[in-house]
This record gives structure tokens, sequence and C-alpha cells, in this order.
């Protein structure tokens, strides 16, 4: 009996999967540089009292209104560009498809426009003098207003920042994220400090704020304000917190990050050129939100010395408080053990 052989070449797996990440990454390259070409779009045209429109759309909570005027103000919603390579791999750790960073407005992106005015409007209403002591007036209104309690055992965290102002309450992290937003809106760079504990888990955060000339450590559980303070004070210096911190989060302050505490609405491109289309509108009012998260970050590290070794990354906790959220799209979930299954 004659046996022919099999003449079909075997399959080489390693350099078809070599192929295809070359292929990729060249096809990435191309629609960066091409993108307008191989899809042309005629973005919406700014209209004058777009701004001003928008601004009341907010205020009276009609959210289609205002994606609208905000479509118009940041140039149109469509594919501009791909995320920052950080953004992706944020992504990636967090399990959630780039569809955050880039779909087109949605409810998300109104409750962060709300939030923004929320914390104007509430640090408004309280009598913080512009001066020296401004960083001090505004943590004391914030500490003030909430009180620190742990989150029960099954239950959600607050979506928004408008959410914990109302009902008076929030956990170190929530109040914690409210005071970020709060010197944010003020005009300061902002930090979250995160302590870990000998086996990485975090056991503590507090702020770090830096602007106009001023300085401060703010403790949201411990009703702590160390002005004209660093955190880097607080970790080589044990008299500066003794009698504050528990000796576990004490002997564990030099094992800490530098957070920055951006909304995850801030990484997308089409807030942050709608921040853009407000300041060329020349309105009067421009609540704090877009800032760039890479850039702020960039931004913060001059102010460290050459030598200076820092930590520093984005802070996962507005994160982790969108993927918990019972409504969280399914499809911007990321399941990615099955879709490596082998069919």
């Amino acid at each position: 009996m004659n046996i022919q052989k099999d003449k079909t070449p075997a399959l080489n797996v390693p350099a078809l999967i070599l192929c295809a990440v070359i292929i990729a990454v060249i096809g990435v390259s191309y629609l960066r540089q091409h993108s307008g070409k191989l899809f042309p779009q005629t973005p919406p045209i700014m209209q004058k009292n777009d701004a001003a429109a928008w601004i009341g759309a907010v205020r009276n909570g009609e959210q289609k209104k205002a994606g609208a005027y905000a479509t118009r103000l940041c140039g149109g919603c469509e594919f501009k560009r791909i995320p920052d390579i950080d953004y992706l791999r944020l992504a990636t750790e967090m399990k959630f498809s780039t569809l955050v960073f880039n779909a087109p407005f949605d409810e998300n992106d109104f409750m962060r426009w709300k939030d923004a005015f929320a914390v104007r409007k509430f640090l408004s209403g309280r009598r913080i003098s512009a001066d020296a002591g401004e960083i001090e007036g505004i943590a004391k209104a914030v500490l003030d207003k909430l009180e620190c309690r742990p989150t029960p055992s099954g239950a959600c965290q607050a979506r928004t920042i408008s959410e914990i102002l109302e009902r008076g309450y929030g956990n170190t992290h929530e109040i914690t994220r409210t005071l970020s937003e709060a010197f944010y809106q003020s005009g300061y760079e902002v930090m979250a400090v995160s302590i870990f504990d000998d086996s990485g888990n975090i056991i503590h955060v507090v702020c770090e704020v830096r602007g106009k000339s001023s300085t401060a450590v703010v403790d949201a559980r411990f009703k702590k304000i160390w002005p004209g303070r660093l955190f880097a004070d607080l970790a080589q210096d044990p008299s500066l917190i003794s009698g504050t911190w528990p000796e576990n989060i004490a002997k564990s302050a030099k094992k800490h990050v530098y957070c920055l505490p951006a909304e995850y609405q801030d990484y997308k491109v089409y807030n942050q050129d709608l921040q853009k289309g407000l300041a060329l509108s020349g309105t009067g009012e421009k609540p704090g939100f877009g800032g760039d998260p890479r850039k702020r970050i960039e931004e913060y590290l001059k102010h460290f010395g050459a030598r200076e070794k820092v930590s520093v990354t984005y802070w996962r906790y507005p994160f982790i408080v969108l993927v918990s959220q019972p409504d969280f799209p399914t499809a911007w979930r990321l399941d990615y053990e099955k879709a490596c299954e082998v069919q």
C-alpha cells in the first residue's frame, strides 16, 4: 500500500503571532497619521452661546441638552486618537474596555460636570479667604461637612462626589476624593498618598496639596491638617504624626505611593477638548475638569529634585467605584480568560 505524506506545510504559530503583532502596530501607527483621510469628519461648529447654554443645561439637570452643547464645544465625539498608552495599560489592569476613555458623552460625563459645579457651589457657600490659609480653610470646610464612616459590608461606595456631599458622610477614600476635588476646583495641585503595609495592602490614604506658595497634608480619617508640610516631612519625622496615627500606619509611612486623584471622566479626550472649548468661548465660569492626568503628573513631578526617588501612579479608586456599580455596562468589561479560550 502506497502511503502519501501530507505535503501541506505545518503552521508556524509563533511566527503568525509575531506577524499579527507587527501588523497591528503598523496599523495603529497608520491610523494615528492618516485617521483624517481614512475617516473624514465634518466637526460640529461651536456657536456663540453654546458655553452658556451648556452651563444652564448642566445646572438644570438636562443631560441630553448638555451633551449636545458639549459635543459642539469639543468639536465632536468621533474617533480622534487612540488613548494614551498609560491609559490603555490602566484599562488592561482594571479589566475594562477603552470605551471608558473614548465613548461619546453619556450619563457618566454628565455626572462629572455636575460634580464640578456642586463642589464649587459648596465652597462658595463657605467663608474661605483666598490667602495663605486658604488650603486649611478648604480642608476644614470639607472635614466639618463629612463624617468619616466605614462603608457597610456589601454596600456600594458613592458613585459621585455630589452624593457624598449630600448625605454628609463617607469612608476615608470617599472623603479623600472629595477633598482632592475641592482643592482641584480651587486651583491647587493635589495628590492622594497611599500608605502600604508589609504585605502590600493599602492601610491609609491622605492628601498632599501644593499651590499658591502654600503646602499642606490633610488626613480625612483622623481629621488632621498639617499646614506648611509635605508628606515627606511626616514620613521622616515621627513626632509630626505621634498621637494621630496608630502604630501600624506610622511605621509604614515610608512605604507610600503618590496617586493622581483624577476622576475617570478626565481621562477622556472629549472632556479635555470640552474644557478647551469652554476656555475659547470666553465664558466667565469654567469648572475644573478634563485636565489630562498624565500632564498633571508630569507637572507635579517638577516639585521633586532629580535625585529624589518618587513612586507616582494614577489613583485607581475612582475606577474601582465605576466598575463596581450595578449598571456598569457589561460590554465595557473585559473577560480575558474567556477571550483566550481555545475554540
